[in-house]
């Protein structure tokens, strides 16, 4: 593009800029913000709100605050760029800065807020900061979308609250696959095979169609057979058999066996 001399246009600088985030480019991204000065090009907020977010998610922290402060007509995704910005750099306290200014801005917090600040609490295993964000979404009574109640359960998951999990997860009126991949993840990665094994055939039987449900079975079926002090009984070997003949998977039928009979 620049080698035929065409000038960008600001239009093409949040395409631009989220990938020189997602591939981590600093150098990318602030050679794109360099060319932009010289050519004085005057940007809009949406390529405004691209600066902060790709300065942020590269760990440039006083860069992205300059561009934030810069920014005359901030909306919501200006305010979400700085607290996902901090919440991935594990800087939870700056992110809970930055919404409560947000809050003062008078600025409703949306799903993004909310789950980026989740995933920072989450990350750190700061049950506190988790709270008060699930607190400020009850007594706002903030609708709780599938994304906010993942993250929430990620985050109490990675506290070890499982009991607070499964209360965020039955209070979902509509259970998707995500949010059953979560709930399955956390009581396994806690070692409760025997409950997760019990809501994947909960799972198997709303219908859904599954998502590489690989993914759901084989970490928590193997790790669950292997922690037992004796051969699974015959409602356990039911849920995995089904598991198996449902999806097709010899592969894991076979691995389950080995476990067994190991």
């Amino acid at each position: 593009m620049l080698g035929v001399g065409e000038i960008l246009v600001t239009t093409t600088m949040p395409s631009v800029l989220a990938a020189s985030a997602q591939l981590g480019s600093l150098k990318l991204g602030a050679s794109v913000h360099g060319y932009l000065i010289r050519l004085q090009i005057i940007l809009d907020v949406a390529a405004e709100n691209s600066l902060v977010s790709m300065y942020a998610k590269c760990g440039c922290h006083k860069q992205c605050q300059h561009e934030f402060d810069m920014i005359q007509s901030k909306d919501i995704v200006s305010w979400n760029a700085m607290v996902a910005g901090y919440s991935q750099n594990g800087q939870i306290e700056r992110a809970f800065h930055v919404f409560n200014k947000m809050r003062d801005a008078c600025l409703r917090p949306d799903s993004i807020t909310m789950s980026s600040l989740f995933k920072a609490s989450a990350s750190l295993g700061t049950l506190h900061h988790g709270n008060c964000i699930h607190g400020f979404i009850i007594r706002n009574q903030l609708s709780s979308t599938v994304s906010v109640t993942t993250s929430i359960i990620d985050m109490y998951s990675k506290c070890g609250y499982l009991n607070y999990v499964q209360r965020c997860f039955n209070a979902m009126q509509e259970q998707d696959l995500v949010l059953w991949r979560a709930i399955i993840a956390s009581y396994g990665n806690h070692g409760k095979g025997d409950i997760a094994l019990r809501l994947y055939s909960d799972f198997l039987n709303t219908g859904i169609e599954p998502n590489h449900a690989i993914y759901f079975i084989s970490p928590v079926a193997v790790m669950f057979i292997r922690a037992m002090s004796h051969k699974p009984n015959a409602d356990v070997l039911g849920i995995l058999l089904d598991a198996c003949r449902i999806h097709k998977n010899v592969s894991l039928g076979e691995e389950i066996a080995r476990e067994i009979n190991h």
